[in-house]
């Protein structure tokens, strides 16, 4: 495990990668488990791994600390067979859906937004 620190934060950022097979035999990239992730998107990667819903990091992996500490936004591809259960998911963990503005929106694009009670 690597210990790194953000210039623009005093949060010691702990870095692992981990690739597990999921029972479907698919292999799957894990962004939980990592100490300085923030607990809501530790709870929603361990959610997306237990429910079964595919899923993988979108952009920006060689941030995905970043991401995973809040420090930047998390954006994540979801099976489009998965996305109704994966939508349901957001909202019991308390995310609440954004509009982007008209010029921006992408279609098939959705964004949320969470808050992490434990860091405020």
């Amino acid at each position: 495990m690597q210990h790194n620190q953000h210039p623009s934060s005093t949060r010691e950022v702990h870095r692992r990668r981990r690739i597990v097979r999921r029972p479907d035999g698919a292999l799957q990239k894990s962004i939980a488990y990592d100490p300085a992730a923030l607990a809501l998107i530790d709870r929603l990667c361990r959610q997306l791994q237990a429910e079964n819903i595919t899923y993988c990091h979108w952009k920006s992996n060689n941030m995905i600390h970043r991401s995973a500490s809040g420090e930047n936004d998390l954006d994540l591809l979801i099976r489009r067979s998965d996305g109704t259960r994966f939508e349901a998911l957001l909202h019991r963990l308390g995310f609440k859906p954004a509009r982007a503005a008209a010029e921006k929106h992408m279609p098939g694009v959705l964004d949320y937004f969470g808050y992490d009670e434990e860091s405020g």
